[in-house]
């Protein structure tokens, strides 16, 4: 039998055998002193190989970080894009199903377009569009690039739907103006309010409260807009011929 001293000195050298080949690392002086919790290996060694393994944590935590802001991207884009083209159908239906009909100019460009679609006859949503070209002009030079062309990408897709999509499967509500403004208004305020949520807007008076609002802070954009909607309101009485 071996004496005990022998036996530790046995686990001792079977210990560093094993770590050797597991680590690919050699102990070249055994005088070396040892760090505790680096079981047996050098401490320049063992700070080494941990430095090492740090380094490659640190590259897959980067790795999933950007893995993951890459997939919120798409699924924010995802969603904005639904809500935008959720939003322009509820308010083309709201338009074309109720306000038309109604003879009723609920301000802002849209307002214009359907005073002139009364005399006219041209369509409502290109109307809309046109009327807004210079509006979107001036967003571009006074307020943002990126509002302006995402306020366009609004506006002609809110007008296609207008024009082309809804009059396919919509019929046009014949019923009691009073009812015709209460639908219509719920109908366009659920469409603005989801594309407002996909972070854009319909443009018109929407584009002159914004650079109000960057021109002159002092000033109420509310009051602002709600002045310029009810001239628009009044002359929809002399235009449409009806005060009610």
């Amino acid at each position: 039998m071996c004496s005990v001293p022998r036996f530790w000195e046995k686990v001792y050298a079977g210990v560093q055998e094993k770590i050797a080949q597991e680590t690919g690392l050699k102990k070249e002086n055994p005088d070396k002193p040892y760090d505790e919790i680096g079981i047996l290996l050098p401490i320049h060694e063992f700070e080494k190989k941990m430095l090492q393994h740090l380094d490659e944590i640190d590259g897959i935590v980067l790795a999933c970080r950007e893995k993951m802001m890459e997939k919120n991207s798409v699924r924010g884009m995802l969603r904005d894009v639904s809500l935008l083209l959720i939003g322009s159908l509820i308010y083309g239906i709201g338009i074309y199903m109720f306000v038309v009909p109604a003879n009723i100019a609920p301000g802002g460009a849209s307002g214009i377009a359907l005073m002139v679609n009364f005399v006219t006859g041209l369509p409502v949503g290109t109307l809309t569009l046109v009327l807004n070209v210079p509006l979107l002009i001036l967003a571009w030079f006074y307020l943002s690039k990126k509002f302006a062309v995402s306020t366009a990408i609004t506006t002609a897709v809110c007008s296609f739907v207008l024009d082309f999509v809804v009059p396919l499967f919509i019929p046009v509500y014949a019923g009691d103006r009073l009812l015709c403004s209460l639908y219509g208004g719920v109908l366009v305020g659920a469409g603005m309010a989801l594309i407002f949520i996909a972070g854009s807007t319909t443009g018109g008076t929407d584009i002159l409260g914004y650079i109000l609002q960057k021109k002159r802070p002092h000033m109420s954009i509310g009051r602002a807009l709600m002045i310029v909607d009810g001239i628009i309101l009044a002359a929809s009485i002399f235009v449409f011929g009806n005060i009610e």
